[in-house]
C-alpha cells in the first residue's frame, strides 16, 4: 500500500501558492487549485466564460478521486478557497468516503492576517503557520 498524503494550504493569494509548491517534486505530487482548474476550464470554453461553482467542484473532485485510484502520487497539495468548519468537515469526509486506507491530511497557512474559525485547525492532524516577510 502506498502511503499517501493531503497537504492542504490557505493563502491569500496564488502567487503566494505558486511560491510554496515552486520546489515540489512533481512526479510525486498532485496539485489541485481551483484558480488553476477555473482558468483551464475558462481557457477551453469558446466564448472564455466564467464556469460555474459547480463545474469548478465536478473537476476538484475528479482530480482528488484520480489521485487514490492511479496511485502515481504520493502526495496532494490542495489549495482551500474557503477555510470554514463546514468546508473542511466536508472536504475530510470525502477523502474518507473516496480512499480505502488512512490519509493523513494537514494544512499550511501561509501569511495570513486572519485566523479561521473554531473548530477548523482541530480538524488536522498538523498545522503549520509560514510567513513571508
Amino acid at each position: 500500500m502506498i502511503n499517501q498524503t493531503i497537504e492542504c494550504v490557505w493563502c491569500s493569494s496564488k502567487r503566494e501558492f505558486n511560491k510554496f509548491v515552486r520546489d515540489v517534486d512533481r512526479k510525486s505530487t498532485k496539485i489541485v487549485d481551483h484558480v488553476s482548474i477555473k482558468n483551464k476550464l475558462m481557457k477551453s470554453d469558446p466564448y472564455s466564460e466564467d464556469p460555474s461553482d459547480s463545474v469548478v467542484g465536478l473537476s476538484i473532485i475528479s482530480d482528488i478521486n484520480r489521485f487514490f485510484t492511479q496511485k502515481n502520487h504520493t502526495k496532494l497539495i490542495y489549495l482551500f478557497k474557503n477555510l470554514d468548519t463546514n468546508t473542511v468537515s466536508n472536504f475530510i469526509s470525502f477523502i474518507s468516503d473516496i480512499s480505502d486506507h488512512h490519509v493523513e491530511i494537514s494544512l499550511v497557512i501561509i501569511d495570513r492576517e486572519d485566523y479561521p474559525q473554531s473548530g477548523v485547525l482541530s480538524q488536522f492532524e498538523n498545522v503549520k503557520f509560514i510567513k513571508n516577510d
